[in-house]
């Protein structure tokens, strides 16, 4: 019979009373007054952000959980290249998918990323880490407006 893991049902969020340990890791609890809670391991109840939950997928890298908004790096199958993206829920799939930026809405399944890298960065959690996804994607896109298509191929009347 296989062992139960725990680790598997815990969140991750922004606690509102401590600025020098923002982030809690533990399991979700609402009360009765609709305040939202994580109960840490120490079990204390520390109220949160809700906007800052992130949920663990279930998806296990190097023996450490990918939780909602992880920065991760990947390959992807036709390119030498390193990628970053963050782990999202997508309703149209209805599966956990990494969004390559947070201006475009562009996405890859997890299945069409090859290895695929833990950052210890979180673009929710840490303000820091959406500046420097932010910055990273920004950089991206400006390199991408320099790159010289060569339409040679194209007939006369496709050409720019």
């Amino acid at each position: 019979m296989a062992e139960f893991d725990t680790e598997l049902y815990k969140v991750k969020a922004v606690f509102w009373q401590d600025e020098t340990e923002p982030t809690v890791a533990g399991y979700y609890y609402q009360d009765k007054n609709g305040r939202e809670f994580i109960i840490g391991d120490d079990f204390k109840h520390y109220e949160i952000n809700p906007y800052t939950l992130c949920r663990n997928t279930g998806i296990k890298i190097a023996d450490t959980y990918l939780y909602e908004y992880d920065i991760v790096s990947y390959f992807e199958p036709m390119r030498d290249k390193k990628q970053y993206g963050f782990i999202d829920f997508d309703e149209f799939y209805k599966c956990f998918i990494v969004r390559t930026g947070i201006e475009c809405r562009a996405t890859r399944l997890l299945r069409d990323c090859s290895k695929i890298e833990f950052t210890n960065r979180n673009i929710v959690l840490n303000e820091v880490d959406f500046s420097w996804f932010a910055e990273r994607e920004k950089s991206e896109f400006e390199k991408s407006k320099s790159y010289v298509i060569d339409n040679s191929y194209c007939p006369s009347k496709f050409r720019r």
